[in-house]
């Protein structure tokens, strides 16, 4: 749901809108936009592009543009709140949408979809522009999936109503924009456009990014806040996506860094194939899985398993590609190398950054990849050696941006007076940034840490009132490697067991169990180490006349197989096997007729 509101405008006259409407602030130098607003006190380049009514020798991003930027814009404020209907026509081809508000809170909350980085220099230049001037002086392009219902309420402004302003530029653009007054249309757009899913920003990544850190800033001094303060909104030029025409945008390329243009292309040809590092880095974790599981599926202990398992009795490697063994030895493998490639996820960007050093000579510092983004809080640690507490300090936070770092002090006054703020902005990207990471939630710049808002940390930190030691910040995150360390104890343990119960599980005596499911006596089995002996009391001896001569105890001595659950007599052969989860054992007796033989618990 996207939330829009009407505005007070700051607009000229409509006898000098021709004069005032210039080019966009950033498509210009400071030389161009001197020369562009020479001779025309009027051009919005004189709020937008401010320094040049100062001394060349002033930066273009000191106070004084500010402060002159606010001075000129101080002219002409509408008295009610409107929305309004902008066309551009450019060769024939126009371009509508409604400009409005749009609010801060929807870029939080992922409404507004960005897909740039924006520069930290640009960005603390446009809040500056929006703090000194105390307006939005640049609107925001966004789009959105095309809405029948809005396109109806333009369309009805564009054909029947009489627009405020209406002219032509010296670059050739016609320029229309109509008022949107009335109290029906406007909660008309309001009400539809909380119906539209996303917006997206065309244009103005650092505008948006400024008007973020201003509802920051604003905010922190009004806790109170109800989200309707001009300050957690900003302006924008909000049109359909079949409105828009994405043009080309080519960077002109002015240094080679010493480089000839095959070795500067081959350079980009690399950066731009992080993919092709990310998979080439694989291959070792890759090959790693691949030897891992293959040795545990060669492995005897896991061809038993199997036969446990499955119920089936293969001594060694089964030769057919349709066995419960294939079957096992493949879900082993897929377990093992998305394990392998989890572990490899986890430390990618660290090798990618250490590939990145050595190939292709840029570097992130401090594992910059891996920050994650939102508003990081400072941590203090008070009280003495023996005695140490962590304090919350809500005055003094970092906001992590991409790959920007921006911190906001609040040095509050004891005189009653408003707070100062001191604003300091950092790239990841630059070589010699103060920040490293400690851990996941974990922030250090130079002596000071900062903790993720709504993080375990810090959640920790306001449920409890006493730490000692620093171990609460400065401990890594080690919980991938505890869990891979779990599993790898859970594994051996397993392993353990199981050879164990290889060599000893299912040890015992046996009675013979006859169709009437009783147990014979007579006819008993002792299981002991790799040996089955079978004890047959009072067997009848017959002489060749068939009566019975004498009655003795025979017993038959059988090789059990640990690996393949079964049982061979002293010539090789099987005779026999074991069920191991039903603790049964089936054994040929010495007619060759099988006899199930059941486990004794009670021995």
């Amino acid at each position: 749901m996207a939330i829009i509101k009407p505005f007070k405008a700051v607009r000229p006259a409509n006898e000098y809108v021709k004069m005032v409407a210039e080019l966009p602030y950033d498509v210009m130098n400071r030389e161009e936009a001197k020369k562009i607003a020479k001779g025309n006190k009027y051009s919005y380049l004189h709020i937008d592009r401010a320094e040049i009514d100062l001394d060349d020798k002033i930066n273009e991003h000191d106070e004084q543009v500010y402060v002159k930027a606010k001075e000129n814009l101080d002219k002409v404020k509408d008295k009610e709140d409107a929305i309004y209907i902008y066309r551009e026509i450019v060769n024939d081809r126009a371009q509508i949408g409604i400009v409005a508000c749009v609010a801060v809170d929807d870029n939080l909350n992922g409404v507004v979809k960005k897909h740039e980085y924006t520069k930290p220099d640009k960005e603390l230049d446009r809040t500056n522009h929006i703090k000194y001037c105390n307006a939005n002086t640049g609107t925001v392009l966004l789009t959105y999936k095309d809405n029948e219902e809005i396109d109806k309420i333009m369309d009805y402004y564009v054909y029947f109503m009489n627009p405020i302003y209406d002219f032509k530029t010296d670059d050739g653009v016609t320029h229309t924009v109509w008022k949107v007054e009335k109290e029906r249309d406007i909660n008309n757009l309001i009400n539809e456009f909380k119906k539209v899913g996303n917006l997206y920003i065309a244009d103005g990544h650092h505008r948006c990014a400024a008007a973020e850190n201003i509802a920051f800033e604003e905010r922190k001094k009004n806790p109170n806040y109800t989200g309707e303060e001009e300050f957690n909104y900003y302006i924008a030029m909000i049109s359909p996506d079949t409105n828009l025409k994405v043009m080309d945008y080519n960077r002109v390329v002015k240094d080679l860094n010493n480089l000839t243009e095959e070795e500067f292309l081959n350079k980009i040809k690399e950066k731009l194939n992080r993919d092709k590092y990310s998979v080439l880095l694989y291959l070792p974790f890759l090959y790693l899985s691949l030897l891992i599981s293959e040795n545990i599926t060669m492995d005897k202990t896991f061809l038993y398993m199997v036969n446990v398992y499955t119920s089936s009795h293969f001594e060694s490697l089964p030769k057919s590609y349709f066995t419960p063994y294939l079957f096992c030895a493949a879900i082993l493998k897929i377990v093992i190398l998305v394990m392998i490639y989890a572990l490899y996820e986890l430390h990618k960007d660290i090798l990618l950054e250490y590939l990145a050093k050595k190939k292709l000579g840029v570097s992130r510092p401090n594992d910059s990849l891996s920050i994650d983004k939102g508003r990081y809080i400072k941590i203090k640690l008070s009280g003495n050696f023996f005695k140490k507490n962590w304090e919350i300090d809500e005055n003094d936070y970092i906001n992590v941006k991409d790959l920007v770092i921006i911190q906001y002090d609040f040095n509050m006054e004891d005189n009653g007076e408003k707070p100062s703020l001191t604003t300091k902005y950092w790239s990841l990207l630059e070589k010699d940034n103060p920040i490293y990471r400690i851990s996941k939630d974990v922030l250090k710049i130079k002596s000071d840490f900062f903790v993720l808002e709504n993080s375990e940390k810090i959640q920790a930190i306001k449920d409890k009132d006493k730490y000692s030691g620093k171990y609460l910040l400065t401990k890594v995150d080690y919980s991938y490697i505890l869990l891979l360390s779990a599993l790898i104890v859970i594994i051996s343990g397993f392993y353990i067991f199981v050879d164990n119960d290889m060599i000893k599980g299912c040890r015992g005596v046996y009675y013979n169990q006859n169709i009437e499911n009783k147990k014979i006596k007579s006819d008993i089995i002792y299981f002991v180490d790799d040996k089955i002996i079978n004890v047959k009391q009072n067997v009848q001896y017959y002489n060749s006349s068939k009566s019975l001569k004498k009655t003795y105890t025979k017993v038959n001595r059988y090789k059990y197989d640990n690996v393949g659950l079964i049982i061979k007599d002293a010539n090789g052969n099987k005779v026999g096997e074991i069920d191991r989860s039903s603790k049964t054992l089936l054994l040929k007796d010495i007619d060759g007729w099988p006899k199930e033989y059941i486990f004794d618990h009670n021995n």
